[in-house]
């Protein structure tokens, strides 16, 4: 009996140990799967909140937890206690399933909105222009490298970048365009977009619609047309002048005035072309003047010519009355000297009068000069008769008029035929 007691005790005794053991065991798993689970739910609660921030749903209120420590105990909606307390007679905790739900929920829209954004912003940088292999949906949703999403979203704001840059220089040239053409436009008209109510929805909400520049690039685009159909046809005109106006030497080359890279040498040369124009412009209002003062020398050259005429006609109609008056001034002549020589009384005249031949009467033998008494005293004087530099007669004037006079030629004193036109001088020339 005793030996059985012994034997108990010492079962007891085993019993006792292992109990103990276990109980540690029980307590070390305990405390591990507590550990587990505050790191479960405080990851999750961590999620909760990252994805909560700025994302308006505010679910960090409803999904939290706070470990325990050795003098507080553990809190929120993913605690122990929560747990426990959502514990149903289905034992299928659904309070706490929703909360979890939740959470679950919200990664899940975030996930979706991700690959949305991300497929918007590659079909956005595909109708930008962007090169498919710098931006598409597979590198903005791979989360597995950093710099293939963060590289692939610089390059697509780089290129919307260069985009606005380009938008701006081209607007800006618009308008310079605009105010060239004269149309009224300013750089607002190209940045503002109309607003439109989507009468579909339920209720209409407002939207924004397209940009309204669409009148004002026509009006400029018909403006720059017709500018550019209005140099044409400068540069069409201008090279016609060149050819009609054939009678100048033109430098200017007319291939170069309507090419847009060489059209400003050419009006370089055509404006030392005008230059010259401009020259023999002035150079004609000048012969014009001269031509005009020997008009009107012409025409008083004429008047008297008509008077002379007149003369003539005269002359010739009382060629008897002549005759008598010539035999009359013939027999004033009085012959003296020795031998016989005929001595004339000659009047005094100027030394350097020269005059021409303005008719020649051969059956009378006398000629008319083209001065008179303006010029001369009353006669007789002899003058010589010339052509060029060769001496032709010599003529003794019998009757000075007011503008003309009459002359005899000598026949004896007769190198040629007189011309009407040729020159009479002095003797003493």
């Amino acid at each position: 009996m005793a030996l059985l007691n012994r034997i108990l005790s010492i079962l007891m005794v085993l019993l006792a140990l292992t109990a103990a053991a276990f109980s540690y065991l029980l307590f070390e798993r305990r405390e591990e799967f507590k550990g587990r689970a505050d790191k479960l739910a405080k990851t999750v609660s961590e999620m909760v909140v990252a994805m909560d921030t700025e994302s308006n749903t505010n679910n960090k209120s409803r999904i939290n937890f706070t470990p325990g420590t050795p003098e507080t105990p553990e809190t929120g909606t993913l605690g122990w206690k929560a747990y426990h307390d959502a514990k149903d007679p289905e034992k299928t905790y659904a309070q706490f399933s929703n909360t979890l739900k939740i959470a679950t929920q919200q990664a899940q829209g975030l996930a979706k909105q991700k690959n949305y954004l991300a497929d918007t912003v590659a079909q956005a940088g595909k109708d930008l222009g962007l090169p498919e292999d710098m931006v598409n949906a597979a590198d903005l949703k791979d989360l597995s490298d950093e710099d293939l999403y963060q590289g692939a979203g610089k390059d697509l704001l780089g290129h919307v970048e260069a985009l606005m840059v380009r938008d701006r220089q081209m607007i800006s040239a618009i308008v310079s365009a605009a105010e060239i053409v004269k149309v009224d436009v300013n750089e607002s008209t190209f940045n503002e977009r109309t607003r439109v109510q989507d009468l579909e929805e339920e209720e209409a909400k407002e939207t924004l619609g397209p940009y309204e520049c669409g009148p004002v690039l026509t009006d400029v685009k018909f403006g720059i047309s017709r500018l550019n159909d209005r140099a044409n046809d400068y540069a069409k005109t201008l090279s016609e002048a060149i050819s009609k106006i054939n009678r100048f030497d033109w430098e200017t080359d007319r291939g170069q005035i309507p090419d847009p890279e060489t059209y400003g040498t050419a009006m370089t040369s055509m404006m030392n072309d005008f230059e010259g124009v401009n020259s023999k412009l002035a150079l004609l209002d000048k012969t014009v003047e001269e031509l005009n003062a020997m008009r009107s020398k012409l025409e008083k050259a004429e008047d008297d010519v008509m008077v002379l005429r007149t003369e003539v006609r005269k002359t010739e109609g009382d060629r008897d009355r002549w005759k008598t008056e010539y035999e009359r001034i013939s027999a004033t002549i009085t012959s003296s000297g020795p031998g016989g020589e005929t001595t004339h009384t000659v009047r005094e005249i100027p030394n350097d009068l020269e005059g021409k031949i303005v008719q020649v009467n051969d059956e009378w033998n006398f000629v008319i000069l083209d001065f008179g008494g303006d010029k001369i005293p009353p006669g007789p004087h002899e003058f010589l008769i010339a052509r060029n530099d060769e001496f032709v007669a010599r003529v003794r004037v019998s009757k000075v008029l007011s503008k003309i006079s009459i002359a005899e030629v000598l026949p004896e004193v007769r190198n040629g035929v007189i011309h009407v036109g040729d020159r009479v001088i002095t003797p003493k020339q």
